[in-house]
């Protein structure tokens, strides 16, 4: 079998949608040390066209599993992030669509003291059938391995599953793990470099502003400026093969 490993983010960006679609288990890495960017917060736009944080604050937890961190229990967060999110992009032009979908997901998802895990799971799982992706099995790592090596992490998974190839990013996993061990242990590397190769949408705010094009923000942003279907296939078709790290490519 073919997987990714990843942690789980708010709101994710298209990439990581991506990844999930060539691959047939997507391992959520529930036990590794939280990270404030991306696993409670993630970048959009402003009217202005420029980036913005969007997220949840659930504080820096230094040092603690992503499963251990849990959501404030505060009334008023919730409010304001929705707020946000309609001020920077009420002017788009699939707002009233997608907002009428996303605020109730937000509301469902977002809970007080539940762990910042399983509302982003939730929230990824809503938005892929709102795309009507194709199925793909996810599983926690916390379920296979307890110890504290990244890289004895993904092979010791990987022989629990069954799984012979890993799908990575265009990240930095090749330079905290051990790529050799990893080929001694007979796994094969396949990258899939989205956010190098990251296909281009219409950004209201930017064009506006003449301004480039911002690659990695939220899949809500592309969702907002041009509807669920493109979208999707920015998703689904991006033009982007699998590059072997070693072993054949695809």
């Amino acid at each position: 079998m073919r997987a990714a490993f990843h942690h789980s983010y708010f709101l994710p960006w298209l990439g990581y949608f991506s990844r999930a679609t060539v691959v047939d288990v997507f391992i959520i890495l529930d036990d590794v040390g939280f990270r404030k960017d991306h696993v409670s917060r993630v970048r959009g736009l402003n009217r202005s066209g420029n980036v913005v944080w969007l997220g949840i604050p659930v504080g820096t937890n230094r040092g603690v599993p992503c499963n251990r961190v849990i959501i404030p229990d505060d009334n008023n967060f919730l409010p304001k992030l929705i707020r946000t999110i309609s001020y920077n992009y009420s002017k788009h032009p699939h707002f009233e669509e997608f907002s009428a979908f996303l605020f109730p997901l937000l509301e469902r998802c977002i809970r007080p003291s539940r762990c910042i895990v399983a509302a982003n799971l939730e929230l990824f799982s809503a938005l892929r059938a709102y795309f009507g992706l194709p199925e793909v099995k996810i599983i926690m790592s916390s379920n296979f391995y307890s110890g504290n090596n990244r890289t004895e992490r993904l092979i010791s998974i990987s022989k629990s599953c069954d799984i012979e190839t890993i799908v990575t990013g265009d990240g930095n996993m090749l330079l905290v793990h051990d790529v050799p061990e990893l080929k001694q242990s007979e796994i094969t590397l396949l990258s899939y470099p989205y956010f190098s190769n990251h296909p281009c949408y219409l950004q209201p705010a930017r064009i506006k502003n003449n301004q480039p094009f911002v690659p990695g923000l939220s899949v809500i942003d592309a969702i907002f400026s041009v509807g669920v279907k493109i979208t999707r296939e920015l998703i689904l078709n991006p033009g982007i093969t699998l590059d072997a790290v070693y072993g054949e490519g695809l």
